[in-house]
Order: C-alpha cells, then structure tokens, then sequence
C-alpha cells in the first residue's frame, strides 16, 4: 500500500471519528480516540482491530467516569490521562500520526 493510500485511510478514519455521536467531552481525550482509531485504520489487521477495541474501551471508561460526575475528572485530570495515553502510544506505534 502506498504512503498515499494509507494516509487516505488515516483521514477517512479521522473524520469517521470526528462524525461519532458521543463524545467525552474533553479535547484531549476526543483527539486521543481519533487519532487512534486513525492509526488503527492505517496499522489494519490483527494489530489494527486491536486499537479499534482498545480506542472503544478508553471511550467506555471516559465516559463512564465523566457520567459519574468525578470531582474535577473532565478538568483536571482526564486532560493529564489522555495525554499521557497520547504520548503512550506514540512512542509503541510511532508510524501512526499522533
């Protein structure tokens, strides 16, 4: 597949993310889940379908915990988490747009 291809795919799944109906409500956490499921589209595979599930898992849980309405959870520390979640997996799949 070339570079070209693949980024291609990369934004088709950016944007299938961005047309998401639920979001977290936090940019960085939003932005991780994007980038994720974009990275998962261009890895494909075995390896790719585990970063979708992983991507709807995160979600799961960050919804989960802002829903519940944390003390401080969308302000203070999901903002930390997702970015910390960010730089995680930039440097396991460094091939993906971050």
């Amino acid at each position: 597949m070339t570079p070209h291809a693949l980024l291609l795919i990369g934004l088709v799944a950016l944007g299938a993310a961005a047309c998401r109906k639920h979001t977290t409500g936090v940019a960085a956490c939003d932005d991780h889940l994007a980038a994720r499921r974009a990275c998962a589209a261009q890895l494909g595979g075995t390896l790719g379908e585990a970063q979708r599930r992983e991507a709807d898992r995160l979600e799961r849980l960050w919804l989960e915990a802002g829903a519940r309405s944390i003390v401080d959870w969308k302000t203070t520390y999901a903002p930390k988490w997702c970015r910390a979640a960010t730089e995680d997996a930039r440097t396991a799949f460094p091939e993906c747009r971050w």
